[in-house]
Parts: structure tokens; sequence; C-alpha cells
């Protein structure tokens, strides 16, 4: 199979969207403003932090923020503060900053992006953790939203997703490692 043949291609993959496990779209936007913008994002690799992260853009724009993502990579670890210095924006009141994978600063960096982000009107983080600011969402998966997932692809293969949570237990719930073992499994065919 061709890889644009897919139906786990990359730019289909990118246009899954986040699914919030029980709760409302309406009630993640009332507690990020309960929250004053200043939140985490948490939950184990492949739960959809990052996808939450940027879906939350439309929202914080609604809200008259100018949202400003900034992805952290394990590429770039440890992540010193001159680089930190260099990718964080001039915060201002109407400036939210959107940090993914905060985890990845080690308690200096932290306290100076703290620092540095303090006149900032948001703050909202994905970690793997709780404990760097209040929990916004903590991010699950089950077998039921990997299956829910692949409805969204159209899977023509229905037989595939019967074996959804095997692949899900395979990749111990990490979403994003099991729609890529499909995308192995289609490739294949």
């Amino acid at each position: 199979m061709r890889a644009h043949d897919n139906p786990f291609s990359t730019d289909r993959l990118l246009k899954l969207r986040y699914l919030p496990q029980n709760e409302t779209w309406d009630g993640i936007y009332r507690r990020l403003e309960a929250l004053r913008f200043h939140a985490a994002i948490v939950g184990p690799e492949g739960s959809g932090k990052t996808t939450l992260l940027e879906d939350l853009q439309p929202f914080l724009r609604a809200s008259g923020f100018a949202p400003h993502l900034i992805y952290l990579s394990t590429e770039a670890r440890p992540i010193k503060l001159q680089r930190l210095a260099a990718i964080l924006p001039q915060a201002n009141p109407s400036c939210a900053v959107l940090l993914d994978s905060a985890e990845l600063l080690g308690r200096a960096a932290w306290a100076y992006c703290r620092w540095r982000l303090r006149n900032a009107g948001g703050v909202i983080i994905t970690a793997h953790c709780a404990g760097r600011l209040p929990i916004l969402v903590k991010c699950s998966t089950s077998p039921e939203l990997l299956r829910l997932l692949l409805d969204k692809l159209c899977v023509a293969d229905h037989s595939r997703a019967c074996f959804a949570e095997d692949v899900f237990l395979k990749h111990a719930g990490n979403i994003r490692a099991a729609l890529l073992d499909y995308y192995d499994q289609f490739a294949r065919v």
C-alpha cells in the first residue's frame, strides 16, 4: 500500500483532534477561566496532551488572547536558559503562552520561565506529572477511545478495529504508538 493511501498516514492522523473523556469542551473552558488561564494538562505519553493544547488556541483567541505555542523537544534536553530566553515571547496580559513538554525544564529553567512569563495573561503547559500549575485536564486513554479514533479515520477494515484492545495494551495505552502500529499493519497489506 502506498503511504498516501494508508488510512493512518500522518496527514490523516494530524486531522484527529482531542476528544474530551467524561467531560465537555464547555466544562474545560469554564475550568480554564476559573484557573485564570494558568493551568497544566497532565497525562502519560500519547494521551492527547499536545492535541488538547493545540485545540485550546481558538478558544484563547476568542477570549482576547494572542496564543503563543512553544514545543519543547527531547532532542534539546537539557533546555538551557539561553535557548529558553530565545523562544519565550515578550509576555504581556494579552499573551497566552502554551508550553508543550514542560517536564523537560529543570528546576532552574522552570523558575526562569515562570519569572519571564509573570506578566502573561495565560500560561498553559503539558507535563507527564502534576505539580507545576493547577491541573486543567488529566488526559487518559482507553480501548474505547482508540476504537472511536479508528471510526473517525473511517478504517474500512473493521476486523482490525476489533483488535483495538490488544493494540492498546501492546502499547501500554499510548494512543499515538497504537495508531503508528496500525500504520505499519496497513503498510504491509
